[in-house]
Parts: C-alpha cells; structure tokens; sequence
C-alpha cells in the first residue's frame, strides 16, 4: 500500500494571531492520504495520533488512538520515504499489552502521543476519559508491545468526575515528545484543567501545564503555557469551538514546538497551527494546585507563530485540498543545508468522511 505524490515548492508563510510570528523557510515536499477504510494486517489503518523514529531499523512508529473498540490497542511500523519521492508504505501492526500481560479491554485506552526512550522502550501517553473516571497515565512498553511500567503523573492530572477540579473529558495528554539527548521527556494537557482556567474561546485562551519529566520517570517542572484563543476567521463573538495542544516537538530542554489545532463546527473546517516555545521565563508551576488560585500574576511560556497550516492548502493534491485532524509531529535531525524533515499525520477520528493524511515538509527553524 503506497500514496505518492511529487511537489516541492519553497514559500514563507505569515499569519495574522495573538502571538507574533517568525520567518520560516517552508519547503512542501508532498502529502499522502489513506482511505479511512484502509487496513494493515486487518487492522483499521485510522487514528494515528503521535510519531517516533527507530534510526536502527528506519522505521516510524504510529501509535493509533483506537479505544480498542474497532481493533485492539496497537502501533504501526511504518517506512516513509522524503528523498527522492514522498511515499508511506504501513509495514506491520504491533499490538500493545497491559499489565497482566493480556490486550487492552474496550474504553481503558486512549493512546495520542508515543518516543522511543534512551533505554529503546516506547513511552505512550494514554489521555484518559474523565466521564469514565479513567486516568490519563504515561505507560512505558518494550519495542515488541509488551508492558514494562507505569510513570507517575500528578494527582491534580485525575479523572475525579469533579466539575471544579481534574481534567476535562477528551482534554488530557495528547503530546508526548523527547530531547535529542533524550535526557527529557515532556507532556501537556490539551486544554485548561478544571481547576486552572477555562476552555478556549474567540476571546481567550486556555491555560495548561507542560510537564517535565527526566528519563528515570520523575516530575522536574510544571510549566504554564497559554493556549491561543479560538480561531475566529469569521469576527463572530458567537463563533463556538475547540482549540488545544495536541502535540510537542523537543528542540532542547528549554526550546519545544507545539502543535495547536482548532476544529470550527459551523465552518466543517481545522485551524492548524505551529508555534515555537520558550520555557526559560517561564514559572514552574507544579506547587500550584490551581493556577487561577496563585497569589502573583504567573510567567506563561513564550510563544511564536512558525506556520499557519492554512498556508499549505493550495499546495496539496488536487482531491485532497483541504486539512485534517492534524496530531502527530515528528522532526529529523539537521540535514547540511540546515533543514529539517517535518512529518505532520491526522488522526482520522475512524469517520467515513475523513481520512488518514500524512504531509511531508522540509522547515529551517
């Protein structure tokens, strides 16, 4: 199974939002769109939601974020060629295992985010399901799908079914992402807790914690990053919507990307954005039991606009011009002419009018 397209056009790309936005060199290399009714080893080929890189075997892992209700919990092996041609080629499907050595059951899972750890195990962020009073939780596996451990996560991070305290439901741990030394490991929620702030809306953002682990699993910092009020290109106060977080790229133990995207129910349409972030000035809030609670005004994350992925629209297939529910990132290592390799992919939410679409960029940050 393969998609192939061949397009390569250089750009730079601006947008009006609340942040201020840098002047990056975007190189569209090619976009590959699945079916949403294709399979790999009669498994639905749907909801990829997060990227990792094995550089021994040059194959990327996708996790899916299948509940285990269409197939069971599982990630894919895929091989991904940007050379001298774009092409996805799925290779194998690996089944994930829980803690009693059996697969998931139905409704226990909601895996979005998945790197390969120093020690070659995979971390996957599970979001949880706070109308099922499930936890989002960070489970470690072997590169086989085999249950290694579990990594603590903070307390204020349950599924406690409270309307003013712990997450909110479909609002948890979607990003996942590793440092190149691979020394840190870094999660946030996709929007506020209950406790920290509001949703998103035309006229503000939400704030959520990007939480810092070191590589033996132990909580370093809570960092506070705001996310970007609602995209409203249509200037209506009554413009109803989501935005989150869904993803984080490590540059360095200070410097992340992260991944913002909107979906607009009366427009039918996704607002997706990049953003560089700075977490040097930023407070660590991890004492804080409720960021609306603090006693002075708190340091957010800095934040700049990379690309507005609106941008790229006119340059995909001719079937496919339109974006999906983009989520997962994965960012290669610097090639000689300084570039990077950005894959981008969308988790197809297993709708029929949807699709899985992968988009193939080369950026200079």
């Amino acid at each position: 199974m393969k998609g192939l397209v061949i397009l390569s056009l250089s750009a730079l790309f601006f947008c009006q939002t609340p942040y201020p936005a840098a002047a990056v060199n975007v190189q569209f290399l090619g976009d590959v769109n699945f079916d949403a009714a294709a399979t790999v080893d009669e498994t639905r080929f749907n909801g990829l939601s997060g990227i990792a890189y094995d550089e021994d075997a040059e194959l990327y892992y996708l996790i899916s974020d299948d509940r285990a209700e269409h197939d069971l919990a599982r990630l894919y092996l895929v091989e991904i060629e940007t050379i001298e041609t774009v092409e996805v080629t799925p290779q194998k499907v690996v089944f994930l295992q829980g803690p009693n050595s059996q697969s998931f059951a139905a409704q226990t899972v909601d895996f979005e985010g998945i790197v390969l750890l120093a020690n070659d195990n995979l971390l996957i962020s599970n979001e949880g399901a706070e109308s099922r009073g499930i936890d989002p939780s960070l489970l470690e596996f072997s590169r086989e799908g085999t249950f290694v451990r579990e990594w603590p996560l903070p307390s204020m991070f349950g599924a406690n079914k409270d309307q003013h305290y712990g997450i909110r439901d479909n609002l948890a741990l979607e990003s996942l992402a590793l440092t190149p030394d691979k020394k840190f490991i870094f999660t946030a929620n996709e929007q506020a807790l209950k406790q920290d702030g509001p949703l998103a809306t035309v006229d503000h953002g939400s704030p959520v914690r990007i939480v810092k682990y070191d590589d033996q699993g132990q909580v370093r910092a809570h960092y506070a990053y705001m996310v970007a009020p609602l995209p409203n290109p249509t200037n209506r106060q009554s413009l109803k919507g989501n935005n989150g977080l869904v993803e984080l790229i490590a540059l360095s133990e200070w410097q992340l990307l992260g991944l913002e995207r909107s979906y607009l129910p009366e427009l039918d349409r996704n607002i997706i954005r990049l953003y560089r972030i700075d977490l040097t000035r930023a407070d660590d809030v991890a004492g804080l039991d409720s960021l609306q609670q603090s006693e002075t005004a708190l340091s957010f994350a800095e934040k700049e606009l990379v690309l507005d992925f609106d941008s790229l629209i006119p340059l995909l297939s001719t079937d496919f011009r339109s974006l999906d529910n983009l989520e997962g990132l994965y960012l290669g290592p610097l090639r000689d002419d300084g570039s990077r390799i950005l894959l981008v992919v969308s988790d197809g939410n297993f709708n029929r009018r949807q699709r899985t679409q992968f988009l193939i960029l080369s950026v200079a940050l």
